[in-house]
């Protein structure tokens, strides 16, 4: 992202921190393959918190998040991976209301 966080109190909402699906997954797959600068505990927890479901032959990994844009729910992200035996499949997903959507 552009990790401009000067805006105010809620810069991750409707401010001046931005960032792109792209660089959604880039940052899932950094925690996962652990290339980031914290603890695997402190990741492991974090996986472990996002996971939604997993099964035997997979492991599904999923975080939401909404967005404010003039003070409405504008906007929502769906980010996450799925994990298999064979390989991890990232996605990141931005979803953008319209006005005066119902």
């Amino acid at each position: 992202g552009n990790e401009e966080i000067s805006g105010n109190e809620n810069y991750w909402n409707e401010s001046s921190l931005k960032i792109s699906a792209i660089e959604q997954v880039n940052l899932l797959k950094n925690m996962k393959q652990h290339n980031m600068h914290f603890d695997n505990k402190a990741i492991e927890k974090v996986e472990n918190s996002m996971t939604l479901k997993q099964k035997d032959t997979y492991k599904y990994v999923g975080k939401t998040g909404t967005g404010i844009v003039n003070h409405k729910e504008a906007n929502g992200w769906f980010v996450g991976y799925v994990e298999t035996k064979d390989n991890t499949y990232y996605f990141a997903t931005h979803l953008k209301g319209e006005d005066n959507a119902k």
